[in-house]
């Protein structure tokens, strides 16, 4: 699809940069998003945003840009609603969603690159973002965000788009299944794509838990309970480490486990190559690098589970 050329050619259009990820505000990435109007009341339907997550809130400690979309119905939010807090509530509903192919992490940009001309001396992002997670911004800060979340692609595909948006929704919501009927195989390598661009690799900021290697290309995100044995856990983020391409080579074939207390350990059995024992070796005993966020860490059964395949 063409992304928002309609939208961005009519001059009423405004554009703003949406706040997403804090428990309280219970809204739903790319379907619905709330707010009061006493404290903001600007956004209007037809506006168009893109999404941030906050540096409190974010896998790693860096805020990041992760999506796009179209508000498209405002409406009062019903007292019994479990999104409502206090007189004056809104709700959105949203409407052609897009999901970055890279986020754009705090650390990738800076905010002269967002048309903040008060930074130039501290470039900093201290006081940048408004307290209520709602910013209006210009067409030129929509547009670099757009452009660089998105490769500078005019369309996306739809099909692909679809797929990433549903996976983002399942593991908000702590399902984490693909059954073998979802996981065709048209679509599962797209699943394992998801499962190592979106979920892993930013859970574990882009670096092997046991190297440290950050080299991209080099990274793996490793089922700890194989995609095959577990349908319920496919997409489930404590079911993942990132590793080096040695190291998830190693740990798939037994070479190292991590135990309980997240420290990696060598098995005997890598003394059978001299070469491989001494690269790795050096590993035994420390503990990986683990995701900032306790809920993603890998589950313990789950490695208790590997250790018991492996060994």
């Amino acid at each position: 699809m063409t992304l928002f050329n309609l939208e961005l050619q009519n001059p009423n259009t405004k554009l703003f940069i949406l706040d997403t990820g804090r428990i309280e505000h219970r809204d739903i990435d790319f379907e619905m998003y709330s707010w009061n109007k006493h404290r903001y009341d600007l956004v209007e339907p037809g506006d168009l945003f893109i999404y941030r997550k906050p540096q409190k809130v974010s896998e790693n400690d860096k805020f990041y840009f992760f999506g796009a979309g179209k508000i498209e119905n405002i409406s009062e939010v019903p007292p019994d609603a479990i999104n409502f807090k206090k007189s004056g509530d809104l709700q959105a509903t949203i409407s052609s969603p897009v999901l970055f192919d890279n986020f754009i992490y705090q650390d990738q940009i800076h905010p002269t690159d967002l048309n903040d001309h008060r930074k130039e001396k501290d470039d900093s992002w201290t006081g940048f973002f408004n307290n209520y997670g709602m910013n209006k911004i210009d067409l030129e800060v929509f547009s670099f965000l757009l452009d660089k979340g998105l490769n500078n692609k005019q369309k996306v595909d739809i099909e692909t788009n679809s797929l990433r948006l549903t996976v983002h929704k399942k593991v908000l919501q702590r399902n984490h299944e693909v059954s073998n009927t979802e996981a065709t195989v048209k679509t599962r390598g797209k699943y394992q794509i998801i499962f190592r661009e979106d979920i892993v690799l930013p859970n574990y900021d882009y670096q092997c838990a046991v190297t440290g290697i950050k080299t991209l290309s080099l990274l793996r995100a490793a089922h700890i309970v194989r995609w095959a044995d577990n349908q319920k856990e496919r997409l489930n983020p404590q079911n993942g480490i990132c590793l080096s391409a040695l190291a998830d080579a190693c740990f798939e074939k037994g070479f190292i486990t991590i135990d309980s207390d997240y420290k990696v350990r060598v098995s005997d059995k890598a003394k059978n190559d001299p070469a491989l024992y001494d690269e790795i070796s050096k590993y035994d005993g420390v503990k990986i690098n683990l995701p900032k966020i306790k809920e993603n860490r890998p589950s313990k059964s789950f490695l208790i589970e590997h250790k018991n395949r492996v060994s």
